[in-house]
């Protein structure tokens, strides 16, 4: 009993180091988060919520104008390592338009559509065609704690680079903003969506977690760290077995 306590003991600890998932919108007529611990979204609308397919199913999906959006308090959440997801369709991907600001909107910098093409302005851009008109598509980008950024469009990796300057990091108002332009260009750089789903987590997700991602947690995937974990409570177990037996 104490050996398998153990064993349950080393895989929850193991667990621990892995990414959590700090928020997760899936906009069933709320702007309320599934995981506890999470400010709800703010409409910087009015959006609406309307029923859709996304992906073959049937889901409900929350619309948003032109130039609105969402916002969201980041404090006690993310601030320079995190993984952003969205599940989103915009209406016009033609010129730019800006998806996500982590400045407060006072910069041009942040993540955008532009033609189609998916980077950070004026950083880093994918080449192709990836983001189409009215169709849904998994937006990812990641930030490790060596400022490293990636960025996925359907876990393909469109772009990548060392963020030295900090110009993603979420500003000390501590706000995220979705699918709204900064003030910078007038809030004009943007379109009017869909969102099905916006999720975050604490850590730069691994591509493997990534590809993994179906609209639940990434899979565990074991670092060194862990299999040294569970290797240790593995012979503390042993040695607790040998020491019962003895004393027995």
């Amino acid at each position: 009993m104490k050996f398998i306590t153990l064993l349950i003991l080393s895989f929850l600890i193991s667990t621990t180091v892995h990414s959590a998932m700090v928020a997760d919108y899936q906009f069933n007529n709320n702007l309320t988060s599934t995981v506890v611990g999470a400010n709800d979204l703010v409409d910087l609308g009015p959006g609406a919520y309307q029923n859709t397919t996304v992906n073959g199913q049937n889901t409900t999906v929350f619309s948003f104008n032109e130039g609105e959006g969402l916002q969201l308090d980041t404090n006690g959440l993310v601030s320079d390592v995190y993984t952003i997801i969205f599940l989103v369709a915009i209406d016009d991907n033609s010129g730019y338009v800006k998806l996500a600001d982590f400045i407060n909107l006072t910069q041009d910098t942040g993540l955008y559509n532009s033609d189609g093409n998916y980077g950070i302005y004026d950083i880093a851009f994918g080449a192709g065609v990836v983001i189409n008109n009215n169709q849904y598509h998994q937006i990812i980008m990641t930030r490790d704690a060596s400022k490293v950024i990636n960025g996925y469009v359907d876990s393909q990796l469109q772009f990548n680079f060392t963020d030295s300057s900090d110009e993603s990091v979420v500003s000390g108002a501590n706000l995220l903003h979705f699918f709204r332009d900064d003030n910078t260009t007038g809030n004009s750089e943007n379109s009017a969506g869909r969102v099905a789903r916006i999720t975050i987590f604490d850590e730069a997700l691994s591509f493997a977690q990534i590809n993994s991602f179906n609209g639940v947690t990434p899979a565990i995937i074991p670092t060194l760290s862990s299999y040294l974990l569970i290797g240790l409570f593995l012979l503390i177990g042993l040695f607790g077995i040998t020491a019962v037996r003895k004393h027995s």
